[in-house]
């Protein structure tokens, strides 16, 4: 990724040594999990609709392309989930969230 990143939030610990951190930047959004020093996965949403995986060009389709992640949570240990909405016009109510559970070893 050559873009800078506006924002990182607090990285979210999902297990020993193992950490899942969400960005945006002017393009996008996405999160990265990192082991030990080494990044894992690396999801970005530039170009896509939904999040690739920049390190193994693995695709997570979306039915919207312009999506918020709302926050990462642990779920069991190497295991988290991800929240999305679909972004929309202020006088528009949401009404739709998307949660991605995944899984790293």
């Amino acid at each position: 990724i050559k873009e800078k990143f506006y924002n990182t939030w607090q990285p979210i610990k999902i297990a020993k040594d193992t950490f899942v951190t969400q960005f945006n930047n002017e393009f996008g959004n996405g999160w990265f999990t990192i082991k030990n020093e080494q990044v894992l996965e690396f999801f970005y949403s530039k170009g896509e609709q939904g999040f690739k995986n920049l390190l193994t060009n693995e695709v997570l389709q979306m039915e919207n392309d312009k999506l918020v992640i709302s926050s990462i949570n642990k779920t069991t240990e190497y295991n988290y989930a991800v929240a999305f909405y679909p972004m929309t016009n202020r006088e528009i109510k949401n009404k739709e969230l998307i949660i991605l559970n995944r899984g790293v070893k």
